[in-house]
């Protein structure tokens, strides 16, 4: 303090060092323990409640609930994100928390809460990242955030949220019997006395409050909650006390050790790689080593989501017909009528005039590529259906559209000077290359469709969180990364749209002449082997097709969601059975969807350029939310 006064030098220094100490690395250090202890605890919570090993906070769309939130109230609320963040982060995973359980009622199965808590995750998702695009300048801070940071800017948010979790934390060793009898089984702890469905309720709460307590203090972190509970079942731990205690331990381990490479790159490297993209990294191959362990997990449900048809059939024709009809309605009414106007006029005839170049060179070959993307991921839908076995699979379900992206983006930021057709390359070859690593995985261990399902899910959501990694640290080229990244089709010329028509061409007419494999595979192993049919070969080759067609889309405009999961469910509830007609039906459904869509985004926003995979992700899930509610009425 003397040599303060005196402006020593060395004083100086060292009350630097203090500074640094006390102000940002201890900070840092505590957030990361607190934030490791609470997703791990909240995992577990998540797992018990619902009797699902698979359930974690990030595949049940509870982080990506609370991210939302935080995004949506510092773009149009910023006064309130100072003073409630964390009442507003908890706000959101509630919401979605009520949303994924109050969907999944007692007939589901694990898997089936699993794909609609990813679906789910990917439109909220989809939703911040697009609402980063236009608010840029708002929410640049968070892209790191959004990625998970441990970097602390003082003690506030520490020094707030940290007795909320050391409360949680107390609660749910306090209950640590309750929670055991629960695991028990529901008959156990009927009776016992225990209140089944508030037992269930509370451990969601609980574990919500303590994921979205983590992610203000550190963002989004995912695999923490989902593999660290794993471990602990695959060592034997049985003691749920012991279990909540080792889950804390060994929680606070996994992100201080994944925070300590994070500072070593920094320094070394002069990297600044987000600890979310560590955590994914380091817990998608010890999930995938716990799961694929033999007998370890196994799954012996058919549970599927019953598709409602109308009484009476509709012509593959008549559908056709009605599909062009109104897709040129929408094309005349979607500009205001001007086309009529401009027929009238002349303007097409004209081939100088602007009109003339907006219609042919701007919305034609836009329009265009958008028919034949839905068409592509319609039927690559389809086939990921119909091999899984299940109504909710979908291409980003398996994980190939995360793959495609994924080594775009590393592509990008590796090479920026190099042009578009690379990246889009790259891109394609990334979707071959996440197929091929499932399929290794799937020949080796011979994994039935449903776990085959699982692994894909761990894989995309490791490539979705080195994704947010790649965006966090590209710096001033987020914002055109992410609008590629969300789906668009602005800027799309004949020349594009060409290449991707060939590309579709050479392709679709395998998907036609094959598609009656489909129905054969949807028999069962037993009974389609007693058809003469190669099971294995017939799987991967269908699976092999659906990946190109997705590979193809997500390389010229990005990832598009929902169509491969809506088109399909909407041509079976039409009526269409046979194999080429669902392929048919389906390609229709989905070019219809996409060019809607890509209509309303061109002609409803004039202001604005809205990315077409903005209003799809919105479209789908309300969608998934109406067919679930229906199927709910149906069963009760």
């Amino acid at each position: 303090i003397s040599a303060c006064l005196v402006g020593s030098e060395m004083c100086i220094r060292d009350r630097f060092n203090n500074l640094l100490l006390w102000e940002i690395a201890l900070p840092r250090y505590f957030a990361v323990v607190l934030a490791g202890s609470a997703l791990a605890l909240a995992g577990y919570l998540f797992q018990v409640a619902s009797r699902n090993i698979l359930a974690s906070p990030s595949l049940l769309g509870v982080g990506s609930g609370a991210h939302l939130a935080l995004v949506v109230t510092l773009i149009f609320f910023p006064s309130l994100f100072e003073q409630h963040r964390i009442f507003i982060s908890l706000f959101g995973g509630t919401v979605i928390t009520l949303i994924i359980f109050g969907l999944c009622y007692k007939k589901d199965g694990q898997i089936h809460t699993i794909f609609i808590g990813t679906a789910v995750s990917l439109a909220l998702s989809a939703i911040a990242a697009i609402l980063s695009i236009y608010f840029e300048n708002n929410v640049s801070g968070l892209f790191a955030w959004g990625a998970g940071d441990a970097e602390q800017q003082g003690w506030e948010i520490v020094s707030t949220v940290w007795k909320y979790i050391l409360i949680s934390i107390l609660i749910a060793l306090l209950f640590s019997k309750i929670i055991r009898f629960y695991e028990l089984g529901d008959e156990v702890v009927q009776s016992l006395g225990i209140p089944l469905n508030t037992t269930k309720w509370f451990l969601l709460f609980l574990g919500t409050m303590l994921t979205c307590f983590a992610i203000t203090l550190v963002g989004p972190i995912s695999f923490i909650g989902l593999f660290v509970p794993n471990i602990l079942r695959a060592l034997g731990v049985q003691s749920a006390k012991l279990f909540m205690v080792l889950c804390l331990i060994l929680g606070i381990f996994v992100l201080l050790l994944a925070d300590t490479v994070t500072i070593m790159f920094e320094k070394y490297f002069y990297l600044n790689l987000p600890v979310g993209i560590l955590t994914a990294s380091l817990g998608a191959p010890i999930l995938l080593w716990t799961m694929l362990r033999p007998g370890y997990y196994s799954i012996n449900e058919n549970k599927h989501i019953g598709l409602y048809g109308f009484s009476k059939n509709i012509k593959i024709t008549t559908l056709l017909c009605i599909i062009s009809s109104v897709l040129l309605v929408g094309v005349i009414f979607s500009s205001g009528l001007n086309v009529i106007t401009d027929i009238a006029n002349g303007y097409f005839i004209q081939k100088q005039t602007v009109y003339a170049f907006l219609y042919y060179e701007v919305y034609s070959p836009r329009i265009v590529l958008a028919i034949l993307a839905g068409c592509a991921l319609a039927v690559s839908g389809l086939f990921f259906q119909s091999i899984i076995q299940n109504t909710l699979a979908s291409p980003e379900i398996i994980g190939v559209s995360q793959g495609a992206t994924c080594s775009a983006l590393i592509f990008t930021l590796f090479f920026p000077q190099m042009s578009w057709l690379y990246i889009q390359l790259s891109a394609f070859s990334g979707g071959i290359i996440a197929f091929f690593i499932i399929i290794f995985l799937a020949t080796k261990f011979r994994l039935s469709p449903i776990q085959l399902a699982i692994v894909g899910i761990s894989f995309g959501a490791l490539y979705s969180a080195i994704n947010m990694g790649i965006l966090a640290m590209s710096g001033v080229k987020s914002s055109q990364i992410l609008q590629w990244l969300s789906g668009s089709l602005y800027g799309q010329d004949w020349q594009t749209t060409l290449y991707f028509g060939l590309a579709f061409l050479a392709i679709s007419p395998f998907c036609y002449f094959l598609s009656p494999w489909i129905t054969r595979l949807s028999f069962g192993q037993e009974k389609a082997k007693s058809l003469g049919s190669n099971i294995q070969f017939e799987s991967m080759l269908l699976l092999l097709l659906a990946t190109l067609l997705t590979s193809l889309v997500v390389a010229t405009v990005g990832m598009l969601s929902f169509i491969g999961l809506m088109a399909p469910h909407i041509a079976r509830i039409l009526g269409f059975t046979k194999p080429k007609e669902l392929v048919i039906a389906s390609a229709a459904i989905g070019g219809m969807f996409v060019a809607m869509t890509d209509m309303l985004v061109m002609f409803g926003f004039n202001s604005i350029e809205i990315p077409t995979g903005l209003i799809l992700p919105i479209i789908g899930t309300t969608y998934l939310i109406w067919l679930l509610l229906k199927q709910k009425s149906a069963i009760n």
